[in-house]
Formats: structure tokens, sequence, C-alpha cells
């Protein structure tokens, strides 16, 4: 009887401990964090995402021929941290003369400050990359109000043939920064374009799971 009661003790405080683990993520290390892959064929997309943060596949349009392709979210009742992947298709607007990273970015930029009230610009770049280093992409950081929330945001862009290849991580002021490791590991591991197969990425410590966007 004492030996089955110790073994349930034992269960309880190992379950009780990894679950800790999955969870807890700890600034320096991150690289212990679980991680799945998304996979969309379809837009020729690959991202891996940490395994405690929501998965949302609706695809919706937002406006201008852009669309989100998928989230990830951390909590869907807080402000604690979104990071989306959206798809702009530049056919319509831009096929009889092109446009480049820079008119893209200054574009953006301009629709923004009519867009948000208390739009707040503290970076922008042209010469970040996204994913591998054959993704040359804009980067830019803002600060606006969202009613009882002031939000800050990260978005980066990079351009594949007619198509311009948008992410988004933005929380409240307060908990942008403890996301960064995750979102900067999420970053890196972003592949573009229609000839990336659905092959996970070898990980240290990830475990990974592929799932198709609709």
């Amino acid at each position: 009887m004492i030996n089955i009661v110790l073994l349930l003790l034992f269960i309880a405080f190992f379950s009780f401990f990894n679950t800790q683990w999955l969870v807890a993520i700890p600034e320096n290390a991150v690289t212990k964090a679980l991680f799945y892959t998304y996979y969309n064929p379809v837009y020729g997309i690959k991202i891996q995402y940490p395994s405690n943060w929501s998965l949302d596949n609706k695809q919706i349009l937002l406006y201008d021929d852009l669309t989100k392709i998928v989230g990830f979210i951390k909590d869907p009742k807080e402000m604690t941290g979104d990071f989306l992947i959206s798809v702009h298709n530049l056919t319509n607007k831009y096929e009889s003369r092109g446009i480049d990273l820079e008119e893209l970015l200054n574009h953006t930029i301009d629709y923004y400050k009519k867009y948000y009230r208390d739009f707040n610009l503290i970076e922008s770049s042209k010469s970040v990359t996204l994913g591998d280093a054959s993704n040359i992409a804009y980067r830019i950081v803002w600060i606006d109000k969202e009613g009882q929330y002031t939000i800050k945001t990260m978005q980066m862009g990079t351009i594949k043939g007619n198509l311009a290849y948008i992410i988004r991580y933005y929380a409240e002021l307060e908990e942008y920064s403890n996301n960064l490791p995750l979102i900067e590991k999420m970053i890196k591991s972003i592949r573009i374009g229609k000839n990336i197969t659905s092959d996970l990425m070898p990980q240290n410590n990830w475990f990974s799971q592929s799932a198709r966007g609709n």
C-alpha cells in the first residue's frame, strides 16, 4: 500500500514539473520551449511557433488586397502577444510599373499615419532579413493607442514576385519585450517560397508538427 502511495505521489510530482517546463519560458532558456511547425503550401509559408500559443488559420481579407493568412495568439483574452502573417497581392495596384521595398515601406508608413490616430513611429529600416538571408525586408516599430491599451507593434515585409509577405507582432506596451526572445525565434524560422516543403527543420529540444492552412 505504501509503495502505491509513493508511486502516485511521484507521478503527480513529475506531471506538475513537466507541465511547468512546457509553459514557463524564461528569456535565457528560450531554446527549451516546445514549438510546432505551421506550413501553408498555397502561399509557400513555413514557420515554427510556441506550442502553448493558439493557432488561428482563418483567412480574412483586411484591406487593400491584404489577406491575413494565419495568426498565433498567446492569450485570446488579453493583449499579451499576437503574431500575424499576411499576404498583400500587389498585382492590382502595382503590376503595370512594379514596386520596390523602399516604396512599399514608405506607402505602409503613410497609410498608418492616416489609419492610426496616435501613430508614433520609433523605428524604420529597409535592410533587415525575414527568415533566411534571401528575404530582404523592411521593419518598422510603432506605438499607438487602442482603447484602454497602449500597443507596441513590430511589422516586417518582404516582396516575392507579385506578393508582399507581411508579419506583425504586437502586444500591450508592458508585455511587448517579454515575448521578444520567442518572436525572434519565430522570425528566424520563417521560410517563404513556392519551393519550400513540409519537411521539418531540425531544432534541438523542439517538438514539431505540420499544420496546413485552409
